[in-house]
């Protein structure tokens, strides 16, 4: 877009006999020229361009770095009435409003004309960092001119348009976390979408496989969609198995850019801790002498019984021994009332040889040696009333 801008500029090179000259030569040729051409004949045409080829530039800056653009222009002057000894000086300028930051660097700073003619610029314009993605950005080029009474002044511009680009932040704790066998817990980390634009972050697990083989399943978010500085926290969740093997696993996390075809990447790692439970802990340490322990409660309880169990049966034998005396003494009523009694009783007695004590011929069965050395006595005295 082109805008003309007319003014007269105070010359610094003419002297005050100088400026009267040129007064009166421009007078001279307004009166012998038409009216109608007059304008034309003593107005110095000035005009700034921007070549095609650099007119529309692409510019790819980031949240941290500026980028440049360069731009090839062109200043063309046309002088209907060239005057000796007092040439036009031309400087090249360039304008973006509404940005802060930016910066222009023209080379050559300006060219000097005589009469008509042209030159060549060249101009390196600094564009800031963080700008959002697709912003036009106009780049307004004129110039500032000196020597010239009468001249129309026609500006040109180039057009900068901002390129996305992508960048992943994150943030997370490097502090080693510790987990007992058969626990479920939840680590998390924060992503932050750097980039100048809207994008989807992809999250991928590394060596999620090695990981369930040591015991360990992670659930997690796969993609994580974001504005351009936005940030969100990601949770996942841990299960630890109950014969997890003991020792430190590494949890890689791959953070992918979709925006930029996944080129753009970033990583968080995690380490933890899995720890033996304290019975799997005292088993593993210890099993040979809990089994041990185990083994001598066992025999330990087999000979209290099997103690408990002869002394009862020998306490039964007796006193069954000690009832048929009894009523051996008490006379052939007694013997009658021994030998009833005796049929009843006798499947009680019928246990005693298990209790361990050997039949010599002589003795009682199941009765021990005490009990049977008694009864002899005892017998021993009533055989002798008879």
């Amino acid at each position: 877009m082109r805008t003309r801008i007319e003014g007269p500029m105070r010359s610094r090179t003419l002297g005050p006999v100088a400026i009267a000259a040129v007064a009166l030569a421009l007078s001279a040729a307004a009166v012998l020229l038409p009216a109608d051409r007059a304008d034309a004949q003593i107005v110095t045409e000035i005009v700034v361009t921007v070549s095609p080829s650099t007119e529309q530039q692409n510019v790819a800056v980031t949240d941290l770095d500026s980028d440049n653009v360069t731009f090839a222009l062109s200043v063309s002057v046309s002088r209907p009435v060239p005057l000796p000894f007092t040439p036009i000086t031309v400087t090249p300028t360039a304008f973006i409003a509404d940005l802060a930051g930016w910066g222009a660097v023209i080379s050559p700073e300006n060219a000097r004309f005589n009469g008509s003619g042209s030159a060549e610029f060249v101009a390196d314009i600094i564009i800031p960092a963080n700008l959002s993605a697709g912003r036009l950005i106009s780049v307004d080029f004129s110039a500032t001119v000196e020597g010239a009474v009468l001249f129309n002044l026609v500006p040109d511009e180039g057009l900068v348009t901002v390129l996305p680009y992508y960048k992943i932040g994150r943030t997370y704790s490097t502090e080693a976390r510790t987990f007992n066998q058969g626990d479920r817990g939840s680590l998390n980390f924060t992503i932050t979408n750097r980039g100048n634009g809207e994008d989807t972050i992809e999250i991928v697990l590394g060596d999620e496989a090695g990981l369930e083989l040591r015991g360990i399943t992670i659930q997690y978010p796969r993609t994580q969609r974001l504005e351009s500085w936005e940030s969100t926290a990601v949770q996942f969740f841990l299960n630890i198995e109950k014969d997890a093997p003991s020792g430190t696993a590494q949890i890689n996390f791959t953070l992918k850019s979709q925006g930029s075809g996944d080129k753009v990447t970033s990583s968080v790692q995690f380490t933890i801790q899995v720890e033996e439970t304290a019975l799997r802990a005292l088993w593993m340490n210890y099993w040979w002498a809990i089994v041990l322990l185990v083994v001598v409660l066992v025999v330990a309880v087999y000979i209290v019984r099997r103690r408990r169990r002869h002394r009862r049966e020998d306490a039964e034998a007796l006193e069954y021994l000690k009832r048929k005396e009894a009523r051996r003494q008490a006379g052939p009523a007694g013997e009658k009332a021994v030998a009833g009694s005796g049929a009843r009783e006798a499947p009680a007695s019928e246990e005693a040889p298990e209790a361990g004590a050997e039949d010599d011929g002589g003795g009682v069965p199941g009765v021990g040696a005490e009990a049977e050395e008694a009864v002899e006595v005892e017998v021993g005295v009533e055989v002798e009333g008879e």
